[in-house]
């Protein structure tokens, strides 16, 4: 009896891994290794312009296209299981908290000569952006946060959710990617130097949406023939090269005081 259950239970386990094999996606595995590339090649380009070039392009689509997957993965059936959200969410959240205290001395290295006012900035974007060292910090609160929200509301509060993604994801774009004209008002200039609307929590709510909402429609997707994919790949990159020589070219995206131009906004 106990070794017929046995054998029950491993043909069980075969099956299941023959089914986790034939809903593999192959094309998501060999996009995650160049994103994970473009996602070092953009902290580390430097003053490289192929390497600009490359990160300022294809490469800003790489965070986005990771918190992606994440919806894709977690939401192909609905709203996600209930314990596989929860696990999911405190797997994120220990890293977070490991990381942050990994980085801790780095923190306190980097609060030296730092009048206090700064360094207090600098601890409170800790909790919904970046931190002073760890700045992959705001990746995993976002994505905490998109994944927890769709969860929680998308059956609720579908075109809320749809909507309000959109409003963000614009206001990203003319706060950064197109956001010189904040200099001209010293308020939105404090406030857009404060926080980052490309790097805070919320925007894990836009991109962990979309890929639920490309697994909601997976099978529409589907139909699109190779053609019309390869076509629109050509306009996407290419429209990812003229926005990005025009940002360049007529300095149009936000500087904040750093020096760094928020990139991450531009329209993908």
């Amino acid at each position: 009896m106990r070794k017929m259950v046995n054998n029950l239970e491993t043909t069980e386990i075969i099956k299941n891994k023959q089914i986790v094999k034939k809903t593999r996606n192959s094309a998501i595995d060999i996009y995650r290794l160049f994103a994970a590339i473009f996602v070092v090649m953009i902290h580390t380009a430097g003053d490289n312009k192929s390497l600009l070039l490359i990160s300022g392009t294809i490469g800003r689509v790489s965070v986005p296209f990771f918190m992606m997957i994440s919806g894709y993965f977690i939401f192909r059936n609905g709203t996600g299981n209930r314990d596989k959200i929860s696990k999911t969410i405190k797997h994120l959240f220990s890293i977070w908290i490991f990381w942050n205290i990994v980085y801790l001395p780095l923190d306190i290295y980097h609060f030296k000569g730092i009048p206090i006012k700064v360094a207090i900035h600098a601890i409170l974007k800790v909790f919904f952006s970046a931190g002073p060292v760890f700045g992959g910090s705001w990746y995993l609160l976002a994505t905490i946060v998109g994944v927890w929200t769709v969860h929680k509301f998308f059956n609720r509060f579908k075109w809320l959710l749809i909507l309000g993604s959109l409003f963000y994801f614009l206001a990203t774009v003319f706060f950064g990617g197109y956001g010189s004209w904040i200099t001209q008002y010293p308020v939105l200039l404090k406030l857009n130097n404060y926080v980052s609307l490309p790097t805070i929590m919320p925007i894990g709510i836009v991109w962990v949406l979309l890929g639920k909402l490309i697994a909601d429609n997976y099978s529409k997707i589907k139909l699109i023939s190779n053609t019309r994919w390869y076509l629109l790949l050509i306009c996407s990159l290419s429209m990812l090269v003229i926005e990005y020589v025009v940002v360049n070219i007529y300095k149009v995206a936000f500087i904040n005081l750093d020096g760094h131009i928020r990139s991450e906004n531009l329209l993908l």
